[in-house]
């Protein structure tokens, strides 16, 4: 092969991975559009399917094209979670989508480890995965997402029979990662996280001992110094009226309040929710 030839092949090559570089940025910018409309045409406290579908067509085309693409895949895990926990209504369908997004969360992981003999969890060696994850800017947000579906697809599974599976170990390993990595990521996510597991797992001896009521309350607390929102806040407030008698006042108080919030404008729907949640609550502790 002439130097002339190696040349021309050379650009050729740097052209089409352009080329295909804007296709992607292209797609991401779609979906971003999309997702930004998730709440247009809402009924109730239901989303419509059809925004959020073309977010994750979207995003899904850009992950096609780059599998290497974190940010896509983080975005595709998103908006996954926002279709099954706000679209869906189906346990069957809700546990399909959340299984997509195990599927596409633990490739990512698995590419992010690739090349190492780190464990996708850390295990022994949690600081050296640690050291190494914290190197990949969407590492937080693939083991977040991930955690988030491996989660969700616990609770409607059935929680004693997901623990027994390990599920609540794997969301609590993945939660750790995410603190540890970027304890700021989704305002607390990784504490909002931990918090909820230690609050909502079922206590099985040799399976998930670990789990600790006071942890649920203070993870949350932890949260809660990112991010109020109405989310954070309910999961905080039902910690204490679960477990903390001597500060059912305090939880009345902050239930009062989160009944009376507006929905920010770009969570409606979430938001919606969680207020729903707090007044059915506040309702039933009335009577």
């Amino acid at each position: 092969m002439s130097a002339r030839l190696g040349v021309l092949l050379l650009s050729l090559l740097l052209c089409v991975q352009a080329a295909a570089g804007a296709t992607v940025l292209q797609d991401l910018a779609r979906g971003d559009e999309a997702y930004a409309r998730r709440a247009e045409g809402h009924t109730g406290l239901w989303a419509a399917p059809g925004p959020i579908s073309e977010a994750i067509e979207a995003y899904e085309k850009a992950l096609l094209a780059d599998p290497d693409n974190q940010l896509a895949r983080t975005k595709l895990l998103r908006a996954l979670f926002f279709k099954g926990d706000y679209v869906v209504r189906d346990r069957d369908t809700k546990l399909r989508i959340f299984e997509r997004g195990q599927a596409v969360g633990e490739d990512g992981i698995t590419r992010l480890i690739a090349g190492t003999k780190l464990d996708r969890a850390g295990g022994k060696h949690h600081d050296e995965l640690i050291e190494h994850l914290r190197n990949e800017p969407h590492a937080a947000g693939v083991y977040y997402w991930s955690a988030i579906h491996w989660g969700l697809w616990g609770r409607h599974r059935g929680k004693i029979a997901a623990a027994r599976q390990g599920v609540a170990s794997k969301v609590r390993n993945y939660a750790r990662i995410v603190n540890s990595v970027d304890s700021t990521y989704e305002s607390g996510g990784g504490h909002r996280m931990l918090g909820r597991l230690h609050a909502e797992a079922p206590k099985i001896p040799f399976v998930t001992g670990w789990v600790s009521r006071a942890l649920a309350i203070s993870e949350l607390e932890a949260a809660r110094s990112f991010s109020d929102d109405p989310l954070t806040l309910l999961y905080y407030i039902e910690a204490l009226f679960e477990y903390d008698t001597s500060r059912h006042d305090e939880a009345i108080d902050l239930l009062r309040s989160l009944v009376t919030r507006e929905p920010e404008p770009g969570a409606v729907v979430e938001h919606m929710r969680a207020v729903s949640d707090a007044r059915v609550l506040l309702d039933r502790l009335s009577k």
